[in-house]
């Protein structure tokens, strides 16, 4: 998946919350996003898994299947962010949204791998590091 040049507002005059963002990713790599509130986190991956459109710039390659949770579920939910996924990839048919859990050879934790994980900083929006396996 590629994104060039994006820029999302979510008015046409307002200030950009991401603006001219230029990343790719492969597929099967796993990064995680920080950044303060407001920096464009969940903005960024809305616009990932096709949610939302940017207000101009290109997102191209986008695989069939995109791994998303919203960070907000509603408090009746009876599912973790891993269980949410997996609900969804069952009910849907979908390929597998975790990637390592098939290798089965992870240095960390013996259970799975990540694949490469690329970078997705920018100097105003949020910023993106290799996750790590989490214990379960």
């Amino acid at each position: 998946m590629h994104l060039t040049d994006v820029t999302f507002r979510y008015r046409r005059r307002s200030r950009p919350i991401l603006d001219r963002v230029t990343a790719g990713l492969a597929p099967g790599d796993v990064v995680e996003l920080t950044g303060s509130n407001g920096a464009g986190k969940s903005t960024l991956l809305r616009l990932l898994a096709g949610l939302t459109r940017p207000s101009s710039g290109t997102v191209t390659a986008r695989p069939a299947v995109v791994g998303y949770a919203p960070d907000r579920l509603p408090t009746a939910q009876p599912f973790t962010v891993a269980q949410y996924l997996t609900h969804h990839q069952r009910i849907r048919g979908c390929a597998s949204w975790r990637p390592w859990a098939a290798c089965g050879s992870c240095p960390r934790c013996g259970t799975g791998c990540f694949p490469t994980a690329r970078s997705l900083s920018s100097t105003a929006g949020p910023t993106a590091s290799p996750a790590t396996p989490s214990s379960k």
